[in-house]
């Protein structure tokens, strides 16, 4: 259940910082493969110098190519917090599942508590 909590957690922190993060141009700069799926990774300097990098989910084929450069948005209070939008906003279906499973646990343990 706690597992399921953060990753509830990270999605709402993802999209939020999609939505209301600070713009930045980022440059692409490697893809990273793991198990056959492939993740751009791209990086940007913070406003207090440190370069962070940010990447996109994991996918078959590389979705962006290294020297490409694309719009991040990061939390002003934590740049490390960031992301690259279009790679985030599709991914609002998981918290409906994620409060499913949580509705569903609960159900069976009232039901359980009842018997």
């Amino acid at each position: 259940m706690a597992a399921a909590t953060w990753m509830v957690v990270q999605i709402v922190r993802m999209n939020s910082v999609a939505r209301k993060g600070v713009p930045v141009e980022a440059v692409c700069d490697h893809n990273k493969w793991n198990e056959g799926m492939v993740s751009s990774v791209c990086t940007f300097t913070a406003p207090d110098g440190a370069v962070v990098h940010v990447q996109t989910p994991y996918f078959k084929e590389p979705v962006l190519d290294p020297g490409q450069v694309v719009t991040a948005r990061f939390d002003a209070d934590d740049p490390e917090n960031a992301v690259i939008p279009e790679y985030v906003e599709g991914d609002h279906h998981l918290i409906w599942v994620a409060v499913a499973a949580f509705a569903s646990i609960g159900a069976a343990l009232f039901i359980r508590d009842l018997m």
